[in-house]
């Protein structure tokens, strides 16, 4: 994760490995989750919104199949 370098590809900050659980450090979403996203908003989302975040989706699936 730490090499992943896509802007649709969440990057790897950290992995803190002391104690339990291991955690790890990713960049702050500032609007949560792409799926909470999506069920907040879907009342101001137009369609051409939608498209777009499922082909920023299908963008950043593709590079992680592209690289294993």
């Amino acid at each position: 994760m730490a090499n992943f370098n896509h802007p649709n590809v969440m990057r790897l900050i950290g992995v803190v490995t002391r104690g339990i659980p291991v955690l790890l450090v990713l960049p702050l979403c500032e609007y949560g989750s792409l799926n909470g996203f999506v069920k907040r908003m879907h009342s101001v989302l137009n369609m051409n919104a939608l498209l777009r975040i499922l082909l920023d989706v299908a963008l950043g699936m593709q590079y992680l199949a592209k690289n294993k």
